[in-house]
C-alpha cells in the first residue's frame, strides 16, 4: 500500500442533492469495512460515470467535507492509502 499526503481536490464542483442522497443510499447499504468507491456504488450504478476520475474526486471532497455519514478516507499518518490498483480506499462504518 501506498501513502501520500493529502491534497484537497481542486475542482469546484460539489454533489448535487441528488448525487449525495444516491451517495448516502449506497454507503448504508454497504458493510462496514474497507472499500474503493466503484465497491461502493456497485458496477451497475459506477459503469454509467462519464468521467470517473472527476466524479471520484467530488465524491472524496464530499467524504471529506463530512456530507456523507458513516464513511471516511483511509488514511495513516495523514496519508492516504490506496489499493493495489490505485484507488482511494474508504473506512464505511455503522
Amino acid at each position: 500500500m501506498r501513502g501520500k499526503p493529502h491534497k484537497p481536490f481542486s475542482s469546484s464542483r460539489k454533489m448535487t442533492e441528488q448525487e449525495l442522497e444516491i451517495a448516502q443510499w449506497r454507503i448504508d447499504v454497504t458493510a462496514p469495512g474497507e472499500w474503493k468507491i466503484d465497491e461502493i456504488y456497485g458496477q451497475e450504478i459506477w459503469i454509467e460515470q462519464p468521467d470517473k476520475k472527476v466524479f471520484g474526486g467530488v465524491f472524496k471532497k464530499a467524504v471529506v467535507d463530512k456530507h456523507l455519514k458513516h464513511i471516511r478516507l483511509k488514511t495513516v499518518d495523514g496519508c492516504e492509502i490506496l489499493s493495489s490498483d490505485g484507488q482511494l480506499l474508504y473506512i464505511v462504518k455503522q
